[in-house]
């Protein structure tokens, strides 16, 4: 399922369950130093703020900020350029992580059967037959002496685990699946011994071309629609099916795959065989899907074949449901035979729609008959997008490049609809994934996301070399064989010579050679890193349903950080680091795994428990860095909008986030000198949250979510991340739409930046260098929460060499009357005290503010308009001293700085 049907099934069972919450304590990040101001009888709040910013480097080897990239919207994909789902109708593949609950050996063979996730029958949507032919890989956990854990009190247990074992590989024969069987009886049987006990692992994969309707559970049967795989069909007479290419099959046909599609009509009617793409933009189904941009040029295209249609074979490419794309329709029908023929139609987008629903786009043809059609494609048809699909769509990319530093190192991209892919490695590394089922229907839905040779073009598009490239930044699913790793491995870093290599000795460096156009260059010459993430939040191993799987008790929240370690260092160090081209070509350089942590980090916490199991083969340690309240932990927010909510999303930073920082950073430090381990922090994801806390009133969440404040403390909690020495931070997420969205829906939405992205982009276009100086904020204003002093200004400060010094002013003060303080204006008089005397060459400022540079509200938000923006102020150097204050000529006010907002100051040197 795609990302937003994840968020959407996950809303639906965060309520039935909440992670035990782990108090904070809060601290003041406020140090001691020299300056004084005198504030005598001045109120906490509206005490005058001295930042001191030393020439003492704290930090190198600072990361600019990165996002996750998904789809940027559910229903239309404006990250790649291609806008159909599932374009190569490749077979449906569902993987699954189980473990054997119980086992045995009886007259039938080798049996096992499980509770969890579902059971064998998952949750009554299976029947009897159903994974016939899948293929399993078997593992357990074993002690030093390689016997097996004795589990005592559940499989929650892992005591003694030492290492993983892998037991070999099966098949389930012909009616080895048994769901719901005679007496109730629910397990699977292997066509070979494995010896299986309790406890054991199970890397399940079943590869279908068809789900038939007696193989789902009976209750279902009303709701079949296992006939029309990827398309919707207009004819309830008309059926498809994936099946093997009929042959011959031309030499000039790119990517067959495995498979076609199928549609076998029987009345002798129009019929239309398509999918809804696209929607008027509106608060509805408009933040989920989008346009055409209008007076841009596409393309439509399709191998097709056909067997005795109607109207002698015509087939033609249009729009349909909603009438506003009619004008774009093909006029002129292609002419089908009983050959394969590539077939295009070239159109301008029309204006954007305003009015009435989804609009579909699909083919049209006469039955009856048969129409076979494979890599059905709609895509940008420009140079801007080198008149070819696949790569980079203008709406994602050049966002993420106007939001990127102008020159040196960029940040990490997060490719993490990768995890949610069922699909086989071989797949996955094409241009054509494997589609998975909707278990209550039968019908394949095709993978959202892009496949891993899209993503990592579209990362080799943002730069030149390799040291001014974004990082690909792949997560990848838990459910990968040790063969599905290596498969990767290949793929990425391993060269192509045609004249000494051939497709059987290297099949995977193959594929990338063609797929670059007979360039034998692996894409790990491409960057400076390549990161692999094992598995997306497998912590919460499996609860709520809604997937991620963890190695850990089926459903037991935050268990199992030894076990996904130990599975960790079995697939990359005892099989991935033993390939001969793992030292042969010094991967090892390049290629980076990383594991993904919770929100909290002690000694035996999962990801610290995890990478002390997995050893010196890991990186990175993910930690998200989310700012507002968070769901996973039993946060609760605001029930409703207003000045105490505000005040406290501002403070985030301080009471939400900077003890796991902190925290983080220390037992990184801890373990590498207790146990060798050699990774660095990273924040896999981060933020602007609170989403999710106000069920029956999301609005609400909404506003907090996509405010000015918000913004504020994201950056607060990306600039002490890094201060402290993490490394890669990966926004959640560069999207449209609800919740955890950086912007306004593209095209007629006008994806209009939210404040949280801002920030990101203030920080990464105006803040260059990769060195962090030690900044101090003494006096300032403070306000007590739980006994403590928090304050109320923060600061922080990038150097880029010799170049220049950038300088950031945080406020978290809100205006007026609440939290039984009066606050007054909220603005702040402040004095930076500079490492440095010489005048510089220039002084600019860069503000979130209003578009026309005054003050923004910390309330405001961009959802409907934009009310803030980056404002950019040259700075006089007549301004210049080395305590430089802010005032109405410095871009602030008489009264100072403003409250609930950024200040950076660019010192040009």
């Amino acid at each position: 399922m795609s990302e937003d049907e994840q968020e959407v099934r996950m809303m639906r069972f965060m309520q039935s369950w909440l992670v035990a919450a782990t108090l904070l304590p809060l601290a003041s990040s406020c140090s001691p130093g020299s300056a004084q101001i005198s504030n005598k009888l001045t109120p906490p709040v509206k005490t005058a703020a001295k930042v001191i910013v030393s020439s003492k480097v704290i930090q190198t080897g600072v990361e600019p900020l990165g996002a996750n990239l998904g789809t940027i919207t559910g229903g239309t994909n404006l990250a790649m350029n291609n806008h159909v789902r599932g374009s190569g109708f490749e077979p449906m593949v569902l993987r699954k992580l189980l473990r054997v609950e119980r086992a045995g050996v009886d007259s039938k063979g080798q049996w096992f059967s499980w509770d969890s996730a579902g059971g064998v029958h998952h949750w009554k949507t299976n029947s009897s037959g159903f994974g016939d032919g899948a293929r399993i890989d078997a593992y357990r956990l074993v002690d030093a002496s390689g016997q097996p854990l004795a589990f005592t009190g559940g499989l929650q247990n892992a005591a003694g685990a030492d290492h993983v074992k892998k037991l070999g590989q099966a098949k389930v024969p012909q009616g080895g699946w048994i769901a719901q069987g005679p007496g109730g009886q629910n397990q699977v049987y292997l066509d070979k011994e494995l010896d299986l006990q309790i406890g054991d692992y199970i890397l399940l994969q079943l590869k279908s071309n068809y789900i038939a309707k007696n193989l789902l559970h009976s209750r279902l049967h009303q709701y079949y629609d296992g006939d029309s795989p990827y398309l919707k069909l207009s004819d309830s007479g008309t059926k498809g099916k994936l099946v093997p290419h009929p042959t011959p099959i031309p030499a000039s046909f790119s990517e067959p795959g495995e498979t076609c599609l199928e549609l076998t009509a029987t009345n002798a009617s129009t019929q239309r065989a398509g999918q809804y793409i696209y929607h008027p933009y509106d608060q509805g189904e408009g933040q989920w899907y989008s346009q055409l941009h209008p007076g841009a040029s596409y393309r439509a295209e399709a191998w097709l074949r056909q067997e005795g249609l109607g109207d002698d074979g015509k087939v033609r490419f249009r729009f349909y449901s909603n009438r506003a794309y009619d004008s774009a329709n093909q006029k002129t029908a292609w002419k089908v035979t009983g050959t394969w023929q590539h077939f295009s139609y070239d159109f301008v987008a029309p204006k954007y729609p305003s009015s009435g629903g989804h609009i579909a786009q699909g083919l049209e043809f006469t039955g009856p008959g048969k129409l076979y059609i494979d890599n059905f494609l709609v895509y940008r048809y420009d140079s801007k997008h080198d008149k070819k699909p696949f790569g980079p769509h203008e709406i994602s990319f050049d966002e993420m490049m106007r939001s990127s530093p102008t020159r040196g190192i960029k940040p990490a991209i997060r490719f993490f609809p990768l995890s949610y892919s069922n699909s086989t490695v071989q797949a996955l590394l094409s241009n054509y994934p494997n589609a998975s089922y909707d278990g209550n229907s039968g019908r394949f839905k095709a993978f959202s996301g892009a496949s891993i040779a899209q993503n990592m073009l579209w990362a080799l598009k943002t730069g030149n070399h390799p040291d001014d490239r974004v990082v690909p930044y792949l997560t990848l699913s838990e459910e990968f064989t040790e063969h599905d790793w290596m498969a990767v491995v290949e793929y990425l870093g391993v060269p192509y010579d045609p004249s000494k290599d051939t497709p059987t000795s290297k099949p995977y460096a193959h594929m990338r050679y063609k797929q670059r156009g007979n360039n034998g260059t692996p894409w790990t010459e491409e960057f400076r890193e390549i990161i692999i993430e094992y598995g997306n939040e497998t912590w919460h191993n499996g609860a709520g349903g809604y997937g991620w799987h963890g190695f850990g008790r089926p459903g037991y929240v935050h268990y199992g950080g030894v076990e996904y370690g130990l599975f960790a260092r079995f697939m990359f160090q005892n099989n991935v680091a033993q390939m001969p081209a793992w030292s042969q070509y010094k991967l090892s350089n390049k290629i980076k795994f990383a594991l993904g942590g919770n929100y909290q980090a002690t000694q035996t916490t999962y990801a610290e428990a995890a990478v002390k199991a997995a050893g010196p083969i890991i990186s990175y340690v993910g930690h998200a860095n989310y700012v507002g309240p968070k769901w996973e932990t039993g946060d609760s927010g605001s029930s409703s909008f207003n000045d105490h909510g505000m005040q406290e999303t501002l403070l985030g930073m301080l009471t939400r986030m900077k003890q796991l920082i902190e925290n983080a950073v220390a037992m990184q430090k801890q373990l590498g000198a207790s146990q060798g381990t050699e990774y660095r922090v990273i924040a896999y994801e981060g933020g602007p949250s609170g989403y999710w806390q106000n069920k029956n009133n999301p609005e609400v969440d909404e506003l907090y979510g996509k405010s000015l404040g918000m913004g504020v403390a994201a950056l607060d909690s990306w600039l002490y991340s890094s201060q402290n020495g993490y490394g890669h931070q990966c926004y959640l997420g560069f999207k449209a739409g609800k919740w955890w969205s950086s912007h306004t829906p593209p095209e007629a939405g006008g994806f209009r930046a939210h404040p949280g992205w801002l920030a990101l982009a203030l920080r990464n276009r105006y803040a260059p260098g990769e060195e962090m100086l030690e900044v101090s904020v003494t006096p300032g204003p403070t306000i007590t929460r739980q006994g403590k002093e928090l304050p109320l200004i923060g600061a922080y400060a990038i150097r880029d060499g010799k170049s220049s010094t950038s300088v950031f002013i945080l406020s978290r003060k809100l205006d007026g009357k609440h939290d039984g303080v009066d606050f007054g204006d909220g603005y702040t008089t402040v004095a930076l005290d500079l490492p440095f005397s010489n005048t510089p060459r220039s002084i600019k400022l860069y503000k979130l503010a209003k578009p026309d540079g005054s003050a923004a509200d910390p309330r405001a938000n961009n959802r409907n308009s934009e009310e803030i923006a980056i404002v950019e102020q040259e700075i006089p150097l007549t301004e210049f001293s080395k305590t430089f204050v802010i005032n109405e000529k410095t871009g602030g006010s008489v009264k100072g700085m403003p409250p609930g907002t950024v200040y950076l100051y660019h010192f040009q040197h």
